[in-house]
């Protein structure tokens, strides 16, 4: 089981960090290359060049390696390698091989700065305490801030009327069925009664999308497809609840 386990970080790590065939650049003066990446997240055919230091520049080449976590960070250890270090200004240069070679990529993955969170990777508790608080209105210039606004009241306007339009197109296909009677011929006006219903949705929901999309200040456009849902199941409910008529039988004939 410790095995499988270990196996599992390392393939999290190599998806993570590394992709094969290409040449990568994570920091500044760091280039990195793996000609292969097996199905076990073993590397093969390793290149890696260091010049970050503007004394020396080192190129490790190996034959595989593997990346492991550790309480520091993340380490590649090359197995049956060389290690290749230019001087300067002297232009010295030295080769060391080795059988095993651990090489901290931690120390350039930590320097770089973490990305800051998109609107809609945040959570919606987060969009709604950012909506509640005042940092928004210390945003220099008052359009940038009415835009960071209109933003933010457009992935919560998403956020609560999208989940609404399953339980909506479900009431409609419901309530289309109520309006129909008994026919020999079959249920066909109430399905296409209910398909023309949930058309309509999706129409407006597709011009509420298009419309705040384009302008973030139109985002009270995307209640427009559940109120209009909510109206037509109200509508058709109230449709099939009303007094019918019972026409008389005819008298068979004397």
């Amino acid at each position: 089981r410790l095995a499988e386990r270990q196996q599992e970080v390392a393939q999290n790590l190599t998806a993570k960090f590394l992709t094969e065939g290409t040449f990568q650049h994570p920091a500044p003066g760091i280039s990195i290359y793996i000609r292969r990446i097996s199905d076990l997240g073993e590397l093969q055919d390793i290149f890696v060049s260091d010049s970050r230091s503007a004394q020396t520049s080192t190129i490790y080449t190996a034959d595989k390696g593997v990346i492991v976590k550790t309480e520091t960070g993340p380490k590649l250890i090359m197995f049956s390698g060389m290690a290749q270090t230019l001087r300067k200004p002297s232009d010295r240069l030295s080769v060391t091989r080795f059988s095993n070679f651990t090489y901290d990529i931690g120390s350039f993955l930590k320097a770089g700065k973490a990305r800051a969170p998109k609107i809609d990777e945040m959570t919606t508790p987060r969009l709604a305490a950012m909506m509640a608080g005042t940092g928004l209105d210390a945003t220099p210039g008052a359009e940038s801030a009415k835009a960071a606004r209109d933003a933010l009241r457009l992935e919560l306007a998403r956020r609560i009327t999208q989940p609404l339009l399953a339980p909506i197109a479900a009431l409609i296909g419901f309530s289309a069925l109520m309006m129909g009677t008994f026919s020999r011929f079959g249920m066909w006006r109430q399905m296409s009664l209910a398909i023309g219903g949930l058309i309509v949705v999706q129409v407006l929901q597709n011009a509420a999308e298009t419309s705040s999309g384009r302008d973030p200040s139109l985002w009270p456009s995307l209640i427009a497809p559940t109120l209009g849902g909510i109206v037509m199941v109200l509508f058709m409910l109230w449709w099939s609840g009303r007094p019918r008529r019972i026409r008389p039988k005819r008298e068979a004939a004397a």
